[in-house]
């Protein structure tokens, strides 16, 4: 009787080892296929990124937009830093869009904002300060200091 309970019992631990193993063998096959699979995601993930990329360098460069994670324009900032406007905080690509908009009535208005603004913080307007220069080029009746030549009079 000893013997039938001690067989069994070695038959119900081969059948749990096997089944164990067998158990362990479906969890590892499937650990790997959710693991290509996410490899899989990741890098369709990563192609779809990069084609992103691509598109919006593609359109900003048909549109003259700029691009502001890519770090290639970085470069391009450095060179477009004498045409940027600091009342409207807005960097410009070439002169004659920075010409256009110094002409525009936004920024006309904002340099306008400005130039109250510091007024009243200095008490002192820019015509103020700009009329020393003015006297200094001019003289001090407004004409300007130049000697006639002999022989005409100023009209």
């Amino acid at each position: 009787m000893f013997m039938i309970a001690f067989n069994d019992n070695v038959f119900l631990l081969k059948f749990k080892q096997n089944f164990l193993f067998r158990f362990a063998i479906v969890l590892h096959s499937k650990y790997m296929k959710l693991e290509n699979y996410q490899e899989a995601a990741w890098s369709s993930a990563s192609a779809l990124e990069d084609h992103y990329q691509d598109l919006e360098a593609k359109y900003a460069q048909q549109f003259g937009d700029t691009q502001a994670g890519n770090e290639d324009n970085v470069e391009d900032e450095e060179v477009y830093d004498d045409l940027y406007c600091v009342a409207c905080d807005r960097a410009f690509k070439n002169e004659k869009s920075y010409k256009n908009h110094e002409k525009s009535k936004k920024h006309k208005d904002l340099v306008a904002m400005i130039r109250a603004h510091m007024a009243e913080e200095e008490g002192v307007t820019l015509e103020d300060g700009d009329q020393g220069y003015m006297e200094e080029r001019l003289g001090p009746e407004g004409e300007p200091d130049i000697e006639e030549p002999p022989g005409q009079q100023r009209l």
